[in-house]
């Protein structure tokens, strides 16, 4: 550093006698002068200092803007020096060197999509580097949580699923503002939260749609996932072509019968299942033996996923005109089918399962053959 003072300086005073420029040296972020005291003042940068906006830009990049100050021995600021600004990655704007202006400062913005080491350099003198670091990505991810068959994407339409959207960094949950993307022209949905949140939408249509969730933070980090889910088309709403009823007393055939009512509401609690649909009280009844005799008008039908195959059963008689049976998810395969693998079954918070209604398809009591459509529901509890 000596040997480049002194012939910066024999130069300086080969052009002009009696004036000498000073070199540079760069001390935690300044530029001092290393060489003779003498020299002219108003000739001589003296300190430098190379300051920036920020010192972290969002996980993708961005704008920074970087200043070189320069100060005389006077500690007056030098204009019309030209200082060249060096980056390991990205591109400045406007193109370096820069002059410093009449308050002694040289600006430039630097553009970059990674972390970045930044140098300035006046009058053949380095600075040690700045470094302009990049934040992290979150990591988003986007689950269908709804769930028909393990391991499988094909979702019934019409039914309000479930997505769950988590943000985390290191295992921390990150805050910020979710846009879901549903991928099948419908408006997405906006909301903040941290860390995960739950939203359903309702697949009109069957066909495959990418749901993308792009979490933004408060500084503008961004960070995206996606996943693909397959929604079934079709009245039934969940493919029951080869579900196997388990009891020997359900009539197997009910699966094929023809479709001639539409379940028009479901609500489930902890004491009852209740299914309405449009052929309720219209289906022709029959005498159910003592000694519980009496009219009954259909059957009430559920169905599940276990180990990948669909299984229905048959839960409850229902008398002409009735919605309500007084059963519970503990009851559907306990008290009610009682077959295995049903028997043992119960369905599980958020765990997709078929209801369908029928005219009465259990122990020889058929009128009709008729069935409602099976639709999807998830369950609530």
């Amino acid at each position: 550093m000596i040997r480049v003072s002194r012939l910066l300086s024999i130069r300086a005073t080969a052009q002009k006698p009696g004036l000498v420029l000073a070199c540079l040296v760069l001390v935690a972020g300044m530029f001092s002068s290393a060489c003779d005291s003498s020299t002219a003042p108003s000739l001589v940068v003296q300190n430098a200092i190379l300051t920036l906006a920020s010192t972290q830009l969002p996980s993708q990049g961005g704008t920074i803007t970087i200043v070189a100050g320069l100060t005389n021995g006077s500690g007056k600021p030098m204009p019309g020096v030209a200082v060249t600004f060096t980056t390991t990655n990205g591109t400045f704007t406007p193109a370096t060197p820069v002059t410093t202006d009449a308050s002694g400062q040289a600006s430039v913005t630097l553009t970059t999509t990674g972390s970045a080491s930044v140098k300035a350099s006046a009058m053949g003198v380095e600075t040690v580097a700045s470094t302009v670091s990049v934040k992290s990505p979150a990591t988003v991810t986007v689950t269908a949580t709804g769930t028909l068959t393990p391991g499988s994407t094909e979702y019934p339409n019409g039914v309000a699923l479930p997505f769950q959207f988590t943000a985390k960094r290191s295992g921390t949950d990150v805050p910020g503002t979710l846009v879901a993307e549903w991928g099948d022209g419908t408006a997405n949905a906006t909301v903040s939260f941290t860390g995960t949140t739950t939203l359903t939408h309702t697949f009109a249509k069957g066909g495959t749609y990418t749901v993308k969730g792009t979490v933004t933070e408060s500084d503008t980090s961004r960070a995206t996932s996606s996943t693909s889910v397959k929604v079934r088309e079709g009245l039934d709403q969940i493919d029951i072509s080869k579900a196997i009823m388990v009891s020997p007393m359900d009539d197997e055939g009910v699966t094929k019968w023809p479709i001639k009512s539409e379940i028009t509401s479901i609500y489930v609690d902890g004491g009852q299942t209740c299914l309405d649909h449009t052929m309720n009280g219209k289906w022709p009844m029959i005498i159910f033996e003592p000694p519980d005799g009496g009219p009954l008008e259909g059957t009430h039908i559920i169905f599940a996923s276990i180990g990948g195959q669909i299984y229905g059963g048959v839960y409850d008689y229902y008398r002409p005109g009735q919605t309500c049976k007084g059963t519970n998810k503990w009851q559907y395969g306990e008290e009610q089918i009682r077959s295995a693998p049903m028997g043992s079954w119960v369905p599980a918070q958020g765990e997709i399962v078929g209801f369908m209604v029928s005219t009465p398809a259990r122990g020889g009591y058929n009128t009709i053959n008729e069935r409602s459509y099976v639709k999807a529901f998830v369950f609530p509890y």
